[in-house]
């Protein structure tokens, strides 16, 4: 009788095993499966934002120089452009947080606020960026090397200030107060560089 209940407690633990195997098994290839289908839906959420982008700039990089603003080439890569927009947040909205830009995250008004206040001012400093060497080779009349070494000090200064905010922004805990200096500081920055001449 207790031979019969060893043999029956361990035909127990390996039909347990076996159980729990299986399970890990299952576990394992639903995981994949998700990690797949997660993956299929950013490459979608690719395909319909890379056109929208590529047609949008390409209109804006066409329009006024080789066609018209009224031409149909340019009115329909604006259109072919605002649909393949349309189309990919109505994609990402159906996917969810999975999505290649989440939808709920980027509601969120911390969230947009930022990317508004860091697209200001982006476009602020390539706006500097592109003015400044046009200023050195066409006004003071230097060559592209020299140029670019006048440019130095403001890339360089860039680097250290970034490195050193986010050090801080780590530290305090807070990046509201940081964007609203950079912001004050890059709108004198730049009414300063309005008051270049050739003397300058």
């Amino acid at each position: 009788i207790h031979r019969q209940r060893k043999q029956a407690h361990a035909v127990e633990r390996r039909d347990i095993r076996l159980d729990k195997t299986e399970t890990e098994t299952k576990s394992d290839r639903s995981g994949a499966r998700s990690r797949r289908c997660r993956r299929d839906e950013k490459r979608v959420g690719f395909v319909l934002f890379a056109p929208a982008a590529v047609m949008i700039l390409l209109a804006l990089e066409f329009a006024g120089s080789k066609y018209p603003w009224n031409s149909p080439t340019i009115i329909g890569l604006f259109v072919g452009g605002a649909v393949q927009a349309i189309l990919f947040v109505l994609w990402e909205n159906r996917v969810g947080m999975t999505a290649m830009i989440p939808i709920p995250i980027i509601a969120q008004r911390q969230i947009w606020s930022a990317c508004v206040a860091s697209m200001f001012m982006f476009s602020t400093m390539l706006g500097a960026g592109y003015y400044l060497p046009v200023y050195f080779q066409t006004v003071r009349g230097l060559s592209p090397l020299h140029s670019g070494i006048s440019m130095l000090p403001a890339i360089v200064t860039q680097l250290i200030v970034t490195v050193v905010a986010g050090g801080l922004v780590q530290r305090v805990g807070f990046y509201l107060p940081f964007m609203i200096l950079a912001g004050v500081i890059m709108s004198i920055g730049n009414g300063l560089l309005s008051l270049y001449s050739v003397h300058t």
